[in-house]
């Protein structure tokens, strides 16, 4: 069963890739609205080349069922080898209650958003894609950085996207180390167990990106928290 649900999603996908959404990414991209993503702590730059932009209208199904029309913040989630879009993350304005601020196109695999085209060696992953920019821009782009969806990443989006980094630093927000996650351990311990003997993790008493926007954290102190990371067995 779970090789057809996972057959059946990468045909939605390829199906959804022929449809063109590219033109929509663009024409939200040329929405008016930087100076969210500017206050947010992304550089212009970073606007452009990841395509970051607004929909006025874009319609979405709520837990209940019923379909809504709200404003969403855009972010594409482009292929780091081929450059085709795989994803899209919304980011909700004033979602209703209940609703998670943020979503990726239903029907189709979810993604992680790398930042450069180095797919091995030593990875940063984060809880975010907004996350992932502010992290790799502040670092100056000098490794990979992966924003998820979620604390909680499908095993298959880890299995196949990010099995062959060999070293990977986790720096979640602060309640991804409670343990909430299925099988009563935390979000970093799973991560841990899917991919073993890979990760270290890093505990921040903040948001990595409020550490950075936020509170001004400079690059020394962003440095010493990787002497002190605790490998997970």
């Amino acid at each position: 069963e779970e090789k057809i649900w996972r057959k059946k999603r990468l045909d939605n996908l390829a199906r959804w890739k022929l449809e063109g959404h590219e033109k929509e990414v663009w024409a939200w991209h040329k929405n008016n609205h930087r100076e969210y993503w500017i206050e947010q702590g992304i550089p212009e730059a970073a606007i452009d080349q990841h395509k970051l932009g607004y929909c006025y209208t874009k319609s979405l199904k709520l837990k209940t069922g019923e379909i809504v029309t709200l404003p969403v913040y855009t972010m594409p989630i482009w292929n780091p080898v081929t450059r085709e879009l795989e994803n899209i993350q919304y980011r909700l304005c004033n979602p209703p209650a209940g609703e998670s601020k943020y979503r990726q196109e239903p029907f189709i695999p979810a993604s992680a958003a790398f930042m450069n085209g180095n797919m091995d060696g030593t990875a940063i992953f984060v809880e975010g894609f907004k996350k992932a920019i502010i992290v790799y821009n502040f670092i100056g782009s000098q490794r990979q950085v992966v924003g998820f969806p979620s604390k909680l990443p499908g095993r298959e989006l880890l299995l196949t996207q990010c099995s062959q980094f060999k070293k990977i630093y986790v720096v979640f927000d602060p309640d991804a180390y409670h343990a909430d996650a299925p099988g009563g351990v935390s979000a970093i311990e799973r991560l841990g167990k899917i991919l073993p003997g890979k990760v270290w993790a890093i505990t921040m008493p903040v948001k990595v990106d409020d550490a950075i926007v936020k509170y001004g954290m400079s690059q020394s102190t962003f440095r010493s928290y990787f002497t002190i990371a605790e490998r997970l067995k």
